[in-house]
């Protein structure tokens, strides 16, 4: 059976970084996803540590075409995905709905809903090609407060 392909989002910190590491110890091959250079490198370096395929994919999950970057990125370095991590996001210091910015608030709506929402979107049509695929969408405790 060939190595099954996972993207993973916000793969640099939070949930990300544990859940790469662990699909790693599975003999996953991985593309990871992240807006911060320096935490996808490190989660990047912590992963080859087991000695799996990986690369990591520099973008913003809130642009198509950074998403359209991981994409063909897992494509061309793979040759398929098998499953999809959609699990970027961003959260604000707690504050009183009065007084968050709005363009903190923009930015949370962007990462949060409409990354997920491309990332669904173009991950989607590989997947519907191969006939196969697995999604799982995760979400912090921080959005049931």
């Amino acid at each position: 059976m060939e190595q099954q392909v996972v993207i993973i989002t916000g793969a640099g910190s939070g949930i990300g970084r544990p859940t790469a590491k662990l699909l790693a110890t599975m003999g996953k091959a991985l593309v990871l996803v992240d807006f911060d250079e320096k935490s996808g490198q490190d989660t990047l370096h912590a992963v080859k540590e087991y000695h799996q395929q990986a690369i990591f994919v520099q973008g913003d999950v809130s642009q198509s075409k950074d998403v359209k970057k991981y994409v063909d990125a897992a494509k061309e370095t793979f040759g398929r995905i098998d499953a999809f991590i959609n699990n970027a996001g961003v959260l604000s210091p707690p504050t009183l709905l009065g007084d968050l910015e709005e363009e903190t608030f923009d930015r949370i709506i962007s990462v949060n809903l409409k990354g997920a929402f491309l990332g669904l979107k173009y991950v989607l049509k590989e997947m519907e090609q191969q006939q196969s695929g697995v999604i799982v969408n995760t979400s912090s405790a921080a959005g049931i407060q």
